[in-house]
């Protein structure tokens, strides 16, 4: 797709701070996309703003708008299975969302106890 300046950009997402709207916009990036962020500036009010205006909006050229959708349903949905309580593996515990090994054998999330 070429693109020129007066490509008009939507917005797909609004991040809720600088870090991840960087994280989003190197990933929208490996597909092709240009990325423009807004507001990542106001970060700097923090405490001193209402928390929907330090948000920055994340947006790409229109014709990119349903990859871009698309790569970001799959990003939200690995985010909410991050923040899942799992079951170990290797000896069936449940573990909170927030370890990365089991707390009871010290298997890792998604694979076997350690041999």
């Amino acid at each position: 797709m070429t693109r020129t300046a007066s490509e008009s950009f939507v917005r797909v997402y609004r991040a809720a701070n600088a870090t991840e709207a960087h994280l989003i916009k190197g990933m929208l990036e490996q597909y092709g996309m240009t990325v423009r962020l807004f507001g990542e500036g106001l970060s700097s009010g923090l405490g001193e703003l209402p928390a929907e205006v330090v948000e920055v909006e994340i947006r790409v050229p229109t014709g990119f708008r349903q990859l871009a959708r698309q790569l970001l349903d799959e990003y939200e949905a690995d985010a909410a299975g991050a923040a899942a309580d799992w079951r170990c593996a290797g000896c069936g515990e449940e573990n909170p969302a927030g370890f990365e090994a089991c707390w009871n054998c010290r298997g890792t999330r998604g694979r076997d106890r350690p041999g």
